[in-house]
This record gives structure tokens, sequence and C-alpha cells, in this order.
């Protein structure tokens, strides 16, 4: 089983807005568009708004970096090789062994 590293990336940022109370620390998250300087539920006093920025992270995997590969050598080249050498010393024995026979026979 191999043994898998892994790290922490930075996937984006998020703004959240609270109301919180001056008095008893009581906070509540907020939208957007609501009011955040209200009175506290818990003990009346007034609350004002907060803004928290926390950023998102994912756990990625490390990924070992490998060795370019060699191209594998074909198989059976030489072979082809050899034969069409001994193919082309063929021919040229056959012609050579023509051009002597067509030559004695005019003489």
């Amino acid at each position: 089983m191999e043994n898998k590293q892994y790290e922490e990336v930075v996937t984006g940022e998020v703004v959240e807005r609270f109301s919180k109370c001056d008095y008893c620390g009581t906070k509540e998250k907020i939208g957007p568009t609501d009011n955040a300087e209200t009175c506290c539920p818990t003990c009346g006093a007034k609350r004002h708004e907060v803004i928290e920025k926390s950023l998102q992270k994912k756990r990625v995997e490390i990924k070992k970096e490998e060795p370019p590969k060699q191209p594998e050598p074909l198989k059976g080249g030489c072979a082809w090789n050899g034969l069409g050498k001994i193919l082309l010393f063929i021919i040229v024995v056959i012609l050579i062994g023509s051009v002597v026979y067509v030559i004695s026979a005019m003489t």
C-alpha cells in the first residue's frame, strides 16, 4: 500500500456578517441585507456588525514526479533489415549473371 501525502490548498475566501452584542457577547449570523444595529434578544443591549473572513481550504494529494519512460525498441526490426540486404544481394547477383550471359552470347 502506498503512503500518500496531502497538502491543503486555499480555494477561496468566505465573508460572513454577524450581529454581536456589546454587553453579553451573543453573536448571530445575519444575511447581506439584514440590519446589524438591533437590540440583543438575550439581554436587550445594542448589537453591532462584525465581519469575519475565513479561507476555504481543500485537501489535495501530492503527486510524485516519475521519470520519463524510454521508448521501447521495435521488435523484429533487425530481421527485416537483414532480409532486405539478402534480397538486394540476390537481385544484384542475378543482374550481373544476366549481363555476363548476354555478353558471352554475343561473342
